[in-house]
């Protein structure tokens, strides 16, 4: 019982330690060197205007920084974790794809730069990598990956990206949210397309799932659903249909809204999927704006 008790507190205090030394390095201005990575970009091929993937870079566990990449030319993802190492004074990244590579480079920031590199180890068959990413402004990266080979000084460049940071969209329409619209008969109506669009239909409907283009890693849904014909939902408006909005800052667009002189028929509501509220368009139709609560990933 003893040793058992001993080895609690052993781990305990390891673990403590580990947190200070944490807390200290996350406190250090070198941790915050490859901040200017930080954000949502759109990634071109340098001195194009081809755009060839998404990449977001976003803070965790207090001072890292995860990369998550999506190419549009491929079925490529990836993902890494960055690091700033005060033991060894070095900035570290561990990168994997969904083709099962790997990588492990290490490196340093001057000049506004971040430099990772990754050797291999002697007598092993295997290029050397190099990154750079050059610090051009607020809203601009480039990304300069190069390999050799380790019988070769000449370097050659396997990728030369230019980052354009998204600017973040406030107040605005960001997606349809839903499609609604009056049937004589939703049953039938939503077995057929099942049986020949094989949309695998459910009381509501179906719910479609995308990613948002400007937030490459977001899931967005659009719900299609047909209503009864004697449904009052779509009221005070006498169309057949009515169309839902996704948008973001619910609560600003509807100060703006109201701002500009729109009306509204009800008053905003929260519930676990978001927040919603109601208005008619100049010709009666009407919109639902829809807030959506972020879905936790799986």
């Amino acid at each position: 019982m003893f040793m058992l008790r001993l080895l609690s507190y052993f781990f305990f205090f390891c673990s403590s330690l580990s947190s200070i030394a944490q807390i200290k390095t996350c406190d250090m201005p070198q941790a915050s060197q490859f901040d200017f990575w930080i954000g949502e970009w759109k990634v071109y091929k340098n001195g194009t205007d081809t755009l060839v993937g998404f990449n977001t870079i976003k803070k965790v566990a207090g001072c890292a920084l995860q990369e998550n990449w999506r190419s549009v030319q491929s079925n490529s993802i990836g993902t890494s974790l960055n690091k700033f190492n005060a033991a060894n004074n070095l900035w570290q990244q561990f990168w994997v794809d969904n083709n099962g590579n790997t990588l492990e480079l290490a490196g340093y920031y001057k000049d506004n730069k971040m430099i990772l590199l990754y050797e291999p180890k002697a007598n092993v068959r295997q290029n050397y990598h190099r990154i750079t990413w050059f610090q051009i402004n607020d809203s601009t990266v480039r990304q300069l990956w190069e390999t050799k080979y380790n019988t070769t000084d000449e370097w050659s460049v396997a990728f030369d990206g230019l980052y354009k940071k998204i600017k973040p969209k406030t107040n605005t329409i960001t997606g349809i949210g839903g499609i609604f619209f009056k049937s004589k008969n939703p049953k039938e109506l939503k077995a057929w397309y099942q049986k020949h669009f094989h949309i695998d239909t459910d009381q509501f409907g179906f719910m479609f799932e995308s990613y948002d283009i400007n937030h490459p890693q977001k899931k967005v849904y659009t719900q299609w659903s047909p209503f009864s014909s004697t449904t009052n939902y779509f009221e005070p408006s006498t169309k057949e249909f009515m169309i839902n909005y996704r948008v973001e800052n619910l609560d600003d667009v509807i100060s703006e809204l109201k701002n500009h002189g729109v009306s509204f028929i009800d008053e905003m509501e929260s519930y676990e999927y978001g927040k919603f509220i109601h208005l008619l368009d100049p010709e009666g139709n009407k919109i639902e704006l829809w807030e959506p609560i972020e879905m936790p990933t799986k």
